[in-house]
This record gives C-alpha cells, structure tokens and sequence, in this order.
C-alpha cells in the first residue's frame, strides 16, 4: 500500500514522494511492481473488453513492459549522466520512472491512453529532475532521449517480423 500511495503522489507530480523514494532500500522493488500491475491491470481489462482470458499474455505485458521501464529509465539515466553531468545512480532513477509509471493505467478508459501517455512524461520528467538533480531543459532533454530509445528498440524488433 506504501508503494501504492507513493506512485499516486509521485504520479501528482509531488517532487518529495520522488526524493523518498531515492533513500529507501525497498523502492525499487516496489517501482516493479507498480509497472508490472500498471501493464498486468490494463491487459486484463482489455482482455476482459473481448470476453477472453489468457494468462501467458499477461505474463507477457508484465515482462514487456518491465523491460520497457528498464531500458527508459537507463535510457534517462545514461543522458542525464553522460550529457548533463548528474551524478545521481541508475537505481535512483528506475526508482522515479518506475513510481511514474501510474498515469498509464489511464489506458483502460476510452481515449484514456494519450492523456495517459501524455501525464506519465510530463509525471517522468518533475521525477527525473528531482531524481537526477537537473534543471527543466536538461530533464526534458533526458527524458525525450529515453522515450526516443524505447521507441528505437521497439521498431528494431518488429522489423524482423515485418518483413516475414
């Protein structure tokens, strides 16, 4: 419930719930879990929209979109480290993107994924500036990096599977 409180608050762009969780030991493991509920949650729904249920699909979303929240908060980290000179640690910032992550269970509601979409940015960049001690420019910049860098991975593997 802790973890749960702290990405709603996070999610409200409340910059202290992102410090918090930048100090605790166990803040990761909860960021998992929040991104894998977040995915589990809005593939059941639309599981459920269907009227069809399948477990190794949403093993799947969990893993996916674990793996999403890896290479984005890296992405990030690497950008705000490498170009912007923070000095913050990768697991600060997995702590931030992982808490971020709330707004997009929005998906579930009509017309609910692009302001989904649109909150967990804007929600990924108070916490990177907060997470890696950056200014707005250099958080965005970061951030757009790392959206550009999940976006890359994801066309790079479906090209294989276009072509065939």
């Amino acid at each position: 419930m802790k973890a749960l409180r702290r990405a709603v608050r996070v999610a409200l762009f409340n910059r202290s719930a992102t410090a918090e969780s930048t100090w605790d030991e166990a803040a990761t493991a909860d960021a998992v879990l929040i991104v894998a509920s977040v995915a589990v949650v809005t593939a059941l729904v639309r599981l459920l929209r269907v009227g069809a249920f399948d477990l190794l699909l949403l093993v799947e979303t969990a893993i996916y979109a674990v793996a999403r929240w890896i290479i984005v908060a890296l992405a990030v980290w690497f950008a705000a480290t490498r170009l912007f000179h923070s000095t913050s640690s990768a697991q600060s910032m997995m702590q931030a993107a992982g808490f971020a992550s709330l707004p997009l269970v929005l998906e579930v509601v009509p017309y609910g994924a692009i302001v989904g979409v649109v909150w967990y940015l804007a929600a990924l960049l108070v916490a990177t500036m907060e997470a890696m001690d950056l200014d707005l420019k250099s958080a965005a910049a970061s951030v757009l990096i790392g959206a550009a860098v999940v976006a890359l991975i994801q066309l790079l593997f479906r090209i294989p599977f276009i072509l065939f």
